[in-house]
């Protein structure tokens, strides 16, 4: 191994250092071979370590010409030393470095400017390849001192490269002028030479190539050199010799050409010629170069256009690469001018070529540059474009609307000023225009159901928007406001096409489908929703809304006549009453039943929620009889009413409606009526006994199912409201007063009894409606969701319907606590803070509820009366202010003829209060949860026997008439507003003949005037349903709690 290359004498450039330790040499069999670098250490005990650049060393062939040619005794190392060669190869140790010095090149764009090379270290892998490399600096290679990576050759290359410029925009040394041909050609050799990369193949020596030249003349006329390898090359400079780098194949090599060495440069430096420079050109190459052949440069033609320009707007889209797995879609305009038959940018030059003729444009650059500006206006941003840098771009937005907005809005203004617009077909938001709306509407094979789509007409061509609508509406959160009242909506119809919607359509449009897109309607058939008939009034509200403008209306005419009466049920067909109903009904009550009549046909539940006093049970009696008169009661009607209201449910039936057969399911008694229950027309039972009897009545299937006080069953994970979900009945009706007292989750509850799925399931009502109404305090949803009750509750005011209903004046009265009071308020209130904020700081405020409550009622209770409070010393009746004021006050009004009803939530704090009202010797009657004749209470008070009534809250808070009052006194204020409207109700009703004044009792500056406050934010949210809204979340905050722990003030 190795002796070929001796017998070659492919060894030379032998050298010793170190006294003759260690010998360097190349080995190459030619010089235009690759070179390698081979390293020869004496190690002192008969060994020897050798290296190659090879790589393949200790045992490469170039290692042993080396140790062949040092055992020959008539070669000599220079420095006069020689090196005992073992006889085998066994004792030669491994390399014991691993770094290598690489010669990179690094070619641009100004060949005529010569070639840059780095020299970098870089470590050569076990597995292969090199590490990351680090620049080595011409100027640090000492042969004093060697680096272990230097080799003999790099020496000579580092000492003619720091006798070279470097580059001015880095430090790389520039290969350039006749002596960089040899050290080129040096670089080469080592086979360390790499382009651009260490990591590319080593750059090795190729064959000659020819060389010739061509003009090629540029859209201006500008003519110019284009330089001609064969084959072809990347890189092209010159040296002393005309070089190529070829890196598809990792070669350089000298191009051959006839052409001169300096007329070669000088047509580098200067490649390209203008017209008018053609022909000095010419005469300068035949001055000095007669004898050199070149392809002639030539000579064009040359007109001038004057023509007024024309503005273009060029609309088009392309992909960029935007260093994700896609690539992404930008969209830009172009704009150019039109000058005869030729387009130019405002960026062109004044002079252009056809290919023949030079053209001479005389530009008008105010007109253009005040194009430029208009777009500016417009909201473009000017792009730059670095692979055209002729053409002027301009971006506008990333949002499409944006794109769309200008096509409606601005594009027609610019044609009627003669700007030329331009659609490139690449253009992916082109907008178009829709000749109107439709939305389609057939009744399905289901009898209650149909089919609903909506969309718009194109030129003639009907297309359906629904599949494309809900996609967005299933892509955006639903519990979170969609305020589109900002800007117009651009909405992508088809590929490429997009439509503006205004900003209040799409309002409307979205608002609607909110209110159909629940769990019951998400199927689609045939890209159509699939709706209850009781969605109609929903759907009509697109073709009135002002903002809708949805102009036709296609599929059947029974249903949009449908949805007309859905949408003013209030005005249904009148209804002859029954000459069986023992009374005459007011004209809005003959309306209710005419409502009540019109569900009852479309198969319908409601709620009828007229203000206390305007004779619900009256409306609901009447409808009865109608139903009765008109056969279709062959299944008795059930009636639940809370316990209080069911022998009054009794009483009105037997007095308004004598000819209806009527059972009371009451009392301990009850059994004994149930087999008979199918015999009457009419049952009547209790919210606690339905539960206990639901066995019973749940064997029974009824003709109308009505709940009277409703609310009831708001909560819809009672017993009770389970209960009456499993109740079979035709119809369902629902009376309150109060529909929705806290939140809107309890009115959900009432329609999923009557409607079940017209709002749909709990999780989404409360994403698509409680949340943005109560959380966000969302106008529009809480708007869409009162267009979408308004067919199914009826609900008038007293100030509606009754303007004979005397004035209703309702008083404050202030009072300060007493001393002793106010010690104990701070002493509990001090208290019960700290519990509370420990409770939730431990648990949570979700789980403090219990904790803040009892805090509350125990401030409440001090404001009340402090004996309410169990204390290990009790004070006396002195000590409440409240009572004090009320013993100055009950005198008076008893002497001024006023009938007082008393109320309290506490029925201990009525104890207290009757016995002061038996020291001042007043008639009083009182009602509690434990009164047995309640009926003979209600009587003596009716009949004017006493003039005061002390009344629980809870016991008598509902169902009661009690007109012959026209006082009451609120004595502690409750949380819900509803509440005690309900009780001042009793007085305050139809039938009342004189003003009724309403006393509310607050101790000043304590729990009990913050509840007056949050009395009014409860109020907003049961008023947003019916009237203008203002809500608000409902449930406390920490900052709540503080404010009603709060000092005395």
């Amino acid at each position: 191994m190795g002796h070929g290359l001796v017998a070659t004498n492919a060894v030379h450039s032998m050298q010793q250092r170190d006294g003759g330790k260690i010998v360097t040499a190349i080995v190459s069999a030619s010089p235009e071979d690759k070179s390698y670098r081979v390293y020869v250490r004496d190690l002192g005990d008969g060994g020897i370590h050798t290296e190659c650049s090879c790589g393949r060393s200790p045992a490469c062939e170039h290692a042993a010409a080396v140790l062949l040619s040092l055992s020959n005794p008539k070669n000599t190392v220079h420095g006069g030393a020689t090196i005992e060669v073992p006889a085998t190869h066994s004792q030669i140790a491994t390399p014991t470095t691993d770094q290598q010095l690489l010669y990179i090149l690094n070619p641009g764009d100004d060949t005529h400017m010569g070639l840059p090379v780095d020299t970098v270290v870089v470590r050569q892998l076990h597995g292969g390849g090199y590490s990351k490399s680090s620049r080595f600096s011409p100027q640090r290679a000492d042969k004093n001192k060697p680096a272990r990576f230097l080799q003999p050759e790099d020496f000579e290359i580092m000492s003619e490269l720091t006798r070279l410029p470097t580059a001015k925009d880095s430090n790389s040394v520039v290969l350039s002028g006749h002596d960089s041909d040899k050290t080129l050609r040096s670089i080469i050799r080592t086979g360390r030479c790499h382009l651009r990369e260490a990591h590319s193949p080593s750059i090795n020596f190729g064959d000659a190539r020819p060389l010739s030249l061509d003009w090629d003349p540029d859209q201006t006329g500008v003519q110019h050199v284009r330089w001609c390898a064969s084959p072809s090359a990347t890189y092209l400079f010159v040296l002393a010799n005309t070089w190529y780098l070829d890196q598809s194949n990792h070669v350089a090599g000298i191009l051959t050409s006839d052409l001169p060495q300096p007329l070669t440069m000088a047509l580098l430096e200067q490649p390209s010629w203008e017209p008018q420079e053609a022909k000095q050109l010419k005469a300068w190459i035949e001055e000095q170069y007669p004898h050199v052949q070149l392809p002639q440069l030539r000579s064009f033609e040359s007109r001038t256009v004057t023509a007024t320009p024309v503005a273009s707007l060029r609309f088009f889209s392309m992909e960029v690469d935007s260093g994700w797995e896609n690539a992404s879609i930008i969209h830009r305009a172009e704009l150019f001018f039109k000058y005869e038959d030729i387009d130019v940018s405002h960026h062109s030059p004044a002079t252009t070529f056809d290919g023949n003729t030079l053209i001479h444009i005389q530009r008008d650059f105010k007109f253009e540059q005040q194009c430029k500006r208009r777009l500016l206006n417009f909201g473009f941003y000017s792009v730059p474009n670095k692979g055209v840098p002729d053409k002027d771009l301009y971006g506008l937005s990333d949002d499409p609307a944006q794109w769309i907005d200008f096509q409606y809005d601005v594009v027609c203004q610019l044609v009627n000023e003669n700007w030329r617009i331009l659609f490139d077909p690449s253009f992916q938001l082109r907008a178009v225009r829709s000749q109107n709306w439709y939305c389609d509407v057939r009744r399905s094979d289901d009898t209650d159901w149909f089919d609903f789509s909506i969309g718009v007409v194109i030129n003639g061509e009907r297309i359906n928007l629904l599949p494309v609508l809900l996609d967005f509406l299933r892509a955006h959160p639903l519990d979170t406001p969609m305020d589109l009242h900002s800007r117009n909506f651009a909405l992508q119809i088809r590929e490429q096409q997009w439509l503006r919607i205004p900003a209040e359509r799409m309002q409307v449009i979205l608002n609607t489908l909110i209110s159909l897109y629940s769990s019951k309607s998400r199927k689609t058939v045939h890209e159509s929703l699939h709706l209850p008939l009781y969605q109609l009034a929903n759907i009509r509200e697109l073709t009135t809304h002002e903002s809708a403008s949805i102009s036709e209306w296609s599929g059947d005419t029974e249903l949009r006549s449908l949805s007309e009466t859905l949408r003013n049920a209030e005005a249904a067909a009148s209804v002859s009453i029954p000459p069986t109903l023992k009374t005459e009904l007011r004209h809005y009550q003959q309306s209710g039943l005419n409502w009540l009549q019109f569900l009852r046909e479309q198969h319908m539940g409601g709620i009828l929620a007229d203000d206390m006093g305007l004779g619900k049970t009256v409306q609901t009696i009447a409808h009865l009889l109608v139903e009765k008169q008109k056969e279709r009661m062959d299944q008795p009607s059930l009636i639940i009413a809370p316990t209080s209201l069911v022998y009054n449910w009794r009483n009105e039936l037997r007095h308004f409606a004598p000819s209806l057969s009527v059972i009371c399911l009451h009392g301990t008694n009850r059994h004994q009526h149930f087999n008979s229950i199918a015999k009457h027309e009419i049952v009547i039972s209790s919210y606690p006994l339905l539960i206990r009897d639901q066995s019973i009545l749940l064997s029974f299937n009824y003709h109308y199912l009505i709940l009277d006080e409703a609310h009831y069953i708001k909560n819809p994970n009672t017993q009770a409201a389970r209960c009456v979900r499993k109740l079979q009945a035709r119809h369902k009706l629902c009376l309150t007063g109060t529909p929705l007292e806290n939140h809107l989750g309890e009115l959900w509850s009432l329609f999923d009894f009557l409607l079940p799925g017209f709002l749909g399931n709990q999780k989404h009502f409360q994403t698509v409606f409680r949340t943005p109404i109560e959380k966000h305090a969302d106008t529009e949803r809480a708007e869409s969701l009162k267009r979408r009750l308004r067919p199914f509750i009826l609900r008038r005011t007293k100030d509606e319907v009754a303007g004979d209903l005397p004035p209703k004046t309702e008083i404050v009265r202030n009072i300060a606590l007493t001393q002793n009071q106010q010690d104990l308020y701070e002493t509990v209130r001090l208290s019960v803070h700290h519990q509370v904020r420990r409770t939730i700081e431990h648990e949570g405020l979700a789980r403090s509820h219990i904790t803040v409550l009892d805090a509350l009622l125990k401030l409440r209770q001090v404001c009340c009366d402090p004996r309410l409070v169990k204390l290990e010393k009790p004070l006396s009746a002195s000590d409440s202010a409240k009572l004090v004021f009320l013993a100055e006050i009950l005198p008076e009004m008893i002497e001024e003829r006023r009938r007082i009803l008393l109320f309290s939530q506490f029925t201990s704090m009525l104890a207290l209060i009757e016995n002061e009202i038996k020291k001042l010797r007043i008639d009083y009657v009182k009602l509690t949860g434990q009164t047995a004749d309640r009926g003979a209470q209600i009587e003596r008070f009716q009949s004017g026997e006493v003039p005061l009534f002390l009344i629980s809250l809870k016991a008598g808070g509902v169902g009661l008439n009690l007109t012959a009052a026209d006082t009451v006194i609120h004595y502690d204020p409750w949380w819900n507003p509803a509440v005690e409207h309900q009780a001042t109700d009793r007085a305050h009703r139809i039938g009342q003949t004189k003003p009724v004044f309403v006393y509310k009792l607050i101790c000043e500056g304590t729990v009990e005037e913050k509840i007056i406050a949050l009395q009014e934010n409860k109020q907003a949210l049961a008023d947003s349903l019916f009237q203008t809204p203002q809500y608000g979340s409902q449930r406390f905050s920490e900052q709540d709690i503080d404010e009603l722990l709060a000092p005395l003030e």
